[in-house]
């Protein structure tokens, strides 16, 4: 970019100077660059020189040449003007993907901490299942016991009842 600063500064130097000799030598017509004498204004780079109206030729085909590097300068900038358009809306664009993305990011934050609190919880509750487990299936195998002693007690008597005579049945006998 520099160069081009360059460049720009010395057809800025250039152009200044084409100016300043073609307005010392103002309105010199075709007839009267014929009849004029061959020696007109003094030239910059010769000092004490003088430019001849034959030599104006090749100021203007100096001027031309630089009127066409700037347009093309100027092309370019229009160029360089719409490519940093579109790299300011890719950057809007992107960058409101950015924000969605951002948000959407948050949102799935949010998610994985209320499932994290959801299994947190779901743990908690199976562990105290395990214990309300373990406790009931302690009381079963006592109500258990219980049973098999109530079970075995009650076979005892009946076997009891059943293998003694009964008093009156052999007072009837």
């Amino acid at each position: 970019m520099s160069k081009e600063i360059e460049r720009l500064l010395d057809f800025r130097k250039l152009h200044e100077g084409i100016f300043r000799e073609i307005n010392r030598a103002p309105g010199l017509q075709e007839s009267e660059q014929e009849s004029a004498p061959a020696e007109v204004e003094p030239q910059d780079n010769e000092p004490g020189g003088r430019v001849k109206a034959r030599d104006i030729g090749r100021y203007l085909a100096r001027v031309e040449s630089v009127a066409r590097m700037l347009e093309q300068t100027k092309t370019h900038a229009r160029e360089m003007e719409i490519a940093v358009d579109h790299l300011q809306q890719r950057e809007m664009e992107l960058e409101s993907s950015l924000n969605e993305a951002a948000y959407r990011n948050s949102q799935l934050e949010e998610s994985f901490a209320a499932e994290r609190n959801r299994a947190a919880r779901a743990q908690t509750m199976a562990g105290e299942a395990a214990k309300r487990i373990q406790e009931l299936e302690a009381a079963l195998a006592e109500a258990n016991a219980r049973a098999d002693a109530l079970t075995s007690a009650i076979e005892k008597a009946f076997s009891d009842i059943v293998d003694k005579p009964s008093s009156g049945a052999a007072a009837a006998a």
